[in-house]
């Protein structure tokens, strides 16, 4: 929300005003990096709730539920970060695991009221309906990783074609984000990378070719404040 970003309030008067604003169920996932602080919060009467260093997943339901497609990719999200040794690597199994389309055991699908039909073409982590007009329309990771003392995050997307036969991959890297701060320090001047745009056929997690076009990726204006950008 643009409210949060422009870090106005803090997170238990910003959440407070959002839960009595009358918005469709959602949820809500965000940080404070000048606090150190990560909140999950939803409207379904329930309070924030501080994210801890760990790993958790969240479909359309309240944070950890246990569905199928959430319990294994938080599965397969510990195992990847496990047994990678390269940023490469990590991104492939994690875009293989959101490429994921087998179907639980009819006993193992939630009852959300939809019907067994469509319980089943929403259980996989990449959907797509039988007659191609609702599905899964992309797979974005971020990934932070410290280099030396600063951080360095890597920004992945793949967009896929309305029948799934072609999927664009899109990557950039960000130097020095998120930024080490306290709270009214001057903005640190954000090195943003080239954006590389690759086709690759499917779903396949092979890492494919690049093509650099001259463009930035969350380019921030120069001499910002930070007191005024002290969330993300």
């Amino acid at each position: 929300m643009p409210e949060w970003l422009a870090a106005r309030e803090r997170v238990d008067q910003f959440w407070m005003r959002c839960a009595l604003a009358g918005y469709n169920g959602f949820n809500l996932i965000a940080a404070d990096f000048a606090q150190g602080e990560c909140y999950w919060a939803s409207n379904d009467g329930s309070h924030p709730k501080r994210l801890e260093r760990g790993v958790y997943g969240l479909s359309n339901a309240g944070l950890d539920t246990p569905w199928p497609k959430v319990t294994a990719l938080k599965s397969r999200t510990r195992e990847a970060i496990a047994q990678s040794g390269s940023i490469d690597e990590l991104a492939n199994r994690l875009f293989e695991a959101l490429a994921d389309r087998r179907v639980p055991a009819d006993a193992d699908l939630p009852d959300t009221g939809v019907g067994l039909d469509k319980e089943r073409m929403l259980a996989p982590a990449f959907i797509r309906s039988p007659d191609q007009q609702y599905g899964t329309r992309c797979s974005t990771l971020i990934i932070t990783e410290r280099a030396g003392r600063h951080n360095v995050t890597h920004v992945l997307e793949r967009t896929f074609s309305a029948h799934g036969g072609m999927a664009l991959l899109r990557r950039a890297t960000l130097n020095h984000w998120p930024p080490r701060y306290s709270a009214g320090d001057a903005v640190q001047a954000m090195e943003g990378g080239a954006v590389s745009e690759s086709e690759i056929e499917g779903v396949s997690t092979a890492t494919p070719p690049r093509r650099t076009r001259v463009r930035s990726l969350l380019r921030p204006e120069p001499k910002r404040r930070r007191a005024t950008l002290a969330a993300g």
